[in-house]
């Protein structure tokens, strides 16, 4: 059985160090009320959602999904903050919020490849492979050093040969 979907925590990939705010900073114990007190809104909407990726972590899901929600009040660009709520929705099974939310973050940002990764890979795993291939090949010309998409897309290659000769 192939399963294409990329590891749940993918999403805050080598932190998007670009868009991150430099003078974002993050500590565990900092609850969304310490949060909202930083000066810049842009820093705040990056806290709760480093905060989100820390609670997802530790399977804190619904703390998780309040700290993206309060982020993307804040900043409705950050397409990080959809992205790990997708996560969480396709992790749970409820794959039309998922795909509803990697839409959005793809929306929002779509030069960034990972949402486009995550929902080719979640289409991928509901057969919806001619689909799914668009959505990876779309992630990988974004993006063709990263190499996430290119682990589901093999499996749906072979996959679509192994239904073509069945």
């Amino acid at each position: 059985h192939h399963h294409f979907a990329p590891p749940a925590w993918v999403s805050e990939v080598r932190g998007r160090p670009l868009l991150q705010p430099a003078n974002t900073t993050w500590t565990p114990e900092e609850t969304i009320d310490d949060i909202v007190t930083k000066p810049d809104v842009s820093v705040r909407a990056w806290a709760l959602n480093l905060r989100g990726i820390h609670l997802a972590r530790q399977k804190r899901y619904d703390e998780a999904i309040a700290s993206y929600d309060h982020a993307i009040k804040l900043d409705g660009r950050l397409s990080n903050a959809y992205l790990n709520k997708g996560n969480i929705a396709a992790s749970r099974g409820d794959h039309v919020t998922a795909i509803a939310l990697y839409k959005k973050a793809h929306a929002v940002e779509p030069n960034y490849y990972l949402p486009l990764n995550n929902w080719g890979a979640l289409l991928a795993d509901l057969g919806e492979y001619a689909e799914a291939l668009i959505r990876l090949q779309q992630a990988i010309h974004l993006d063709p050093k990263q190499v996430l998409p290119y682990g589901p897309i093999g499996a749906l290659w072979d996959k679509m040969q192994d239904l073509e000769r069945a």
